[in-house]
């Protein structure tokens, strides 16, 4: 149902984009009267063109004019919006993310990682005395030592029952901290002036804290080369104030998902799900944006929906995702440029399931315990440099969730940092 509702909110969401775009080419028509075209000296208007457009060059290449910077780095720097820029100079963008993740959620609740953990515990009301205590005038408690009056330690609580601790989930194991971060250097360049590619290569580096039910700490890391995309990004409408851009990618199953790490009392076993560098699946990435500017403010909006096809190799395939930002920025000096966003995502639950991934293990290996949604809030700043190079740009954004709620027990965000930085050439 909740999918249901996302699709159709996607959908008028791109229908109203679509009816704006055609209601503004409309009114670029209203006033050209072809009825009645004005007779003037084209030798003189011609002139006075060429004199307007020389101007105009001169002005847009001067540092000090704050309306060159291209659309990309007036958005957050970690929003990637489909756009074509206003050159057919090959541009270069690095991106870094980091996710850090210290909170067990289950649901809308913070929960303790110990609750679900299958611990061994000695119940003292179940069991009999070994009859070589028996007529010794012992007394036992449940740590198995003796008070008389040698206060002789028994060696072994040999005659009490061991059980699990009483809990509906009994997990061998938890997470309790994990940050994931990855790095992506994207290559665009414009096919026409309106329509522009982009490939993408993304690495990844997770690392994740786990206990165990014996109260032990374990470690595990994965780290590689994740999914390469591809992207076909149409300028749609840009008049006056207004853009929007559509977008249509895809990514390629290049992101390994056989990672294996070793853990106590186990040796080497496959890790998690989200510890995996790819889906293993193709995907296909729809986006559209709206871009209004005026002087130095700007306004933006981004719908993006990421949709998994098939299954992997490993028998199963990750949810779909659904993602919605509204941000702004306004250019407080020629160099700086304060950005804010808020960002709303949906994912859902895996589909289909490893067999070498054992669900009452870990939660994490449970296809069912993968989905969830979260609201981010994010401030951020953007840097240019007038004064060395127009053909560069940076920024950065930090952010934490305001609203999570996730098919837990599931690790949690806890922050958010996103750093880009753009150059042409």
């Amino acid at each position: 149902m909740l999918q249901k509702k996302m699709y159709r909110t996607i959908i008028y969401l791109g229908y109203i984009l679509i009816l704006s775009c055609f209601s503004l080419l409309g009114q670029s028509h209203e006033g050209h009267n072809h009825k009645y075209p004005q007779h003037q000296d084209e030798s003189k208007s011609t002139v006075k063109q060429l004199e307007e457009t020389k101007t105009t060059k001169e002005k847009a290449v001067t540092p000090s004019n704050p309306h060159i910077h291209s659309e990309p780095m007036m958005t957050p720097a970690g929003l990637m919006l489909p756009h074509i820029h206003n050159s057919n100079d090959w541009m270069v963008d690095y991106m870094y993310m980091q996710m850090d993740m210290r909170s067990l959620y289950n649901g809308n609740n913070v929960e303790d990682p110990n609750k679900y953990l299958a611990g061994i515990e000695y119940n003292p009301t179940i069991g009999s005395i070994p009859s070589s205590q028996l007529g010794t005038g012992a007394i036992h408690d449940h740590s198995g030592t003796t008070t008389n009056t040698s206060t002789t330690p028994d060696p072994l609580p040999s005659y009490y029952v061991a059980s699990l601790n009483p809990n509906s989930y009994r997990y061998m194991s938890m997470p309790v901290a994990m940050k994931m971060e990855m790095t992506m250097i994207s290559l665009m360049k414009n096919i026409s002036d309106k329509t522009a590619i982009m490939i993408m290569l993304p690495y990844m580096n997770n690392s994740m804290q786990m206990i165990s039910g014996n109260l032990e700490k374990s470690f595990m890391r994965t780290q590689g080369i994740g999914d390469i995309g591809l992207t076909l990004a149409h300028k749609l409408l840009e008049k006056e104030s207004h853009t929007i851009n559509v977008q249509l990618g895809i990514t390629i199953p290049t992101g390994s998902i056989d990672e294996k790490n070793t853990m106590p009392l186990m040796g080497k076993v496959k890790s998690p799900y989200n510890m995996q560098m790819g889906t293993g699946t193709y995907n296909t990435i729809p986006a559209i944006s709206y871009i209004f500017k005026k002087e130095k403010f700007s306004l933006g909006s981004f719908v993006q929906v990421t949709l998994r096809n098939g299954k992997n190799d490993n028998g199963y395939r990750f949810g779909n995702r659904y993602e919605f930002s509204l941000w702004t920025s306004y250019l407080l000096l020629n160099w700086l440029a304060p950005t804010l966003r808020i960002t709303s995502s949906k994912w859902d639950n895996i589909s289909g399931a490893d067999p070498n991934l054992d669900p009452t293990m870990d939660p994490q290996n449970d296809p069912n315990r993968q989905g969830g949604r979260r609201i981010d809030l994010l401030g951020g700043v953007n840097f240019y440099f007038p004064s060395f190079s127009e053909k560069m740009k940076a920024g950065f954004e930090i952010g934490k969730p305001i609203y999570q709620h996730l098919n837990g027990p599931q690790m949690g965000t806890n922050s958010l940092f996103n750093f880009r930085f753009q150059a042409s050439f």
